[in-house]
């Protein structure tokens, strides 16, 4: 049974094919009927519509993992960081006999020393404090990263 196929048909398959996951099933079919038809053009819009519809599924998998992966890798950063940060403070009570009022004080005395929370940063919002929390007295300290939900005293706060 061989049916003649015209522009406007192999546009209307085309077009078919690009629908994600019915694509890929379509194209399935327009295979099927390219052996049978033994027709080449048939054969590319049905590989078209399968790997289009690889191509969706796989970056909407890899869209949604890259952000969650993004997180985790901030998150890891952020202790990092933090360690290092609480090290300085440290370095600074030995210094100067007090621990630092602010982080900015302390970021004044070392040109390499970073407060900004890198979790903060990658928000890229300018409305929220990109630095790490830190309240001092003359005898202690806190210091933690208000983590990704951006607000502190919550369950994600990331102490060093």
């Amino acid at each position: 049974m061989d049916v003649k196929i015209n522009n406007r048909k192999l546009l209307l398959l085309l077009i078919l094919c690009l629908i994600p996951f019915f694509g890929a099933i379509f194209g399935i079919v327009l295979i099927i009927l390219s052996y049978n038809q033994k027709d080449k053009i048939l054969f590319k819009i049905g590989m078209l519509g399968i790997v289009f519809t690889f191509a969706v599924y796989a970056t909407i998998y890899f869209i949604s993992e890259s952000h969650y992966d993004s997180n985790k890798q901030y998150v890891k950063l952020s202790r990092r960081t933090l360690f290092i940060l609480k090290q300085d403070i440290e370095n600074y009570k030995n210094k100067f006999g007090k621990y630092p009022e602010s982080l900015e004080v302390l970021e004044k005395s070392n040109d390499m020393i970073m407060i900004a929370d890198p979790i903060l940063l990658s928000k890229r919002n300018r409305e929220i404090k990109t630095t790490f929390e830190y309240k001092s007295n003359k005898s202690s300290y806190i210091l933690f990263s208000v983590g990704v939900d951006c607000k502190a005293n919550t369950n994600d706060d990331i102490y060093p």
